[in-house]
């Protein structure tokens, strides 16, 4: 794994790895090269992101690792749930036994742990061995009841030095299939007291189409960004105040109807882009269903006429004096890329 100058801010802003995983003992799937005059040495550059260990593993001593394992066999026992954070930041499409290396990443993190699993997804022709598709970390961690936490891909445009990040949910990659730049998907999931790492997944299309079940989804709800030499930008938005709030079954509905921006539907729970705004903060959590949205504060879903969604406290939003916004953000430009 390398990391280049134009992608240094994209780990010190946290578009990496989660802030919040950033503490205690972190394992890195491959030694890194940091490729910038007079960098630090990739245990060095880690703790400067808040963890107060690093380790690192490889196939061979070649670059340094402190644990020399091939993720083709199982993990050793001294390594299983050792670790607060586990980043494969390009790593698991080079092993060829991907579902013992993933079995091998899901054993090493500890329980409250993060996993952050990062690799190509399109136009990757003979980088590694594969090129994942979301679904295959989607299924897998969801299977071994993973929380999944954040999603998101990113557009890599090599010439130009640009990269686009964006999130990427279940059932919405097919309209990138096109894209003539390169892609990449990065998965955040939480180690739970009742998580497994052995079970193997059925493809998540298959449970919804052939067994008839409704899986459900929360994310951390994130904003489309293009970075380019460090900075960091949003795409253009089209942005609604919500002015009515009607209480329903412990959330709250406020009505919204713009033709040319579908609403998210049973088949296809992630299909609206809508993102909502307390004070001009995102909140916090995308859910696949409604009725998820009184579980847990700031929660939305946007569904046919209606943003479903609850505060950041809890509060009533005809009486908190907070003012709320959905904004539709415009990736077309991106997608035709």
């Amino acid at each position: 794994m390398a990391i280049r100058e134009n992608q240094r801010a994209n780990y010190e802003q946290g578009l990496e790895i989660p802030s919040a995983a950033r503490r205690g003992r972190l394992m890195i799937l491959g030694r890194p090269s940091l490729l910038w005059d007079n960098a630090p040495t990739p245990e060095d550059f880690y703790k400067g992101l808040g963890f107060d260990e690093v380790h690192t593993m490889d196939v061979s001593p070649y670059q340094g690792a402190s644990h020399i394992h091939d993720l083709n066999k199982p993990l050793p026992a001294e390594l299983a749930g050792q670790y607060d954070a586990v980043l494969s930041g390009g790593t698991l499409e080079h092993v060829f036994d991907i579902a013992n290396a993933l079995r091998c990443v899901a054993a090493m993190v500890k329980v409250g742990g993060t996993v952050i699993c990062d690799a190509p997804m399109n136009n990757w022709i003979d980088h590694g061995f594969y090129q994942l598709s979301p679904t295959l970390k989607f299924d897998f961690f969801g299977a071994n009841e993973f929380e999944l936490r954040e999603s998101r891909a990113m557009l890599i445009e090599p010439m130009e030095e640009v990269r686009r990040v964006f999130p990427l949910y279940p059932g919405e990659g097919h309209p990138w299939n096109g894209t003539r730049c390169k892609l990449t998907h990065s998965l955040a999931a939480i180690r739970l007291p009742e998580s497994t790492v052995d079970r193997v997944p059925t493809q998540g299309l298959y449970l919804d189409v052939h067994d008839g079940q409704k899986r459900k989804f929360r994310f951390r709800a994130i904003e489309p960004q293009e970075m380019q030499g460090g900075a960091i930008m949003l795409p253009p938005m089209e942005r609604f105040t919500l002015e009515e709030f009607r209480p329903l079954d412990g959330r709250w509905a406020a009505p919204l109807h713009v033709a040319k921006h579908l609403p998210s539907v049973d088949r296809l729970p992630f299909r609206s882009k809508a993102l909502v705004y307390e004070d001009g903060t995102l909140l916090q959590w995308i859910v696949s269903d409604p009725a998820m949205v009184k579980e847990r504060p700031g929660s939305f879903y946007h569904a046919a006429r209606f943003v479903h969604f609850s505060t950041s406290d809890g509060s009533d939003p005809r009486s908190n004096g907070k003012r709320y916004q959905v904004a539709f953000p415009d990736l077309s430009d991106w997608t035709r890329r």
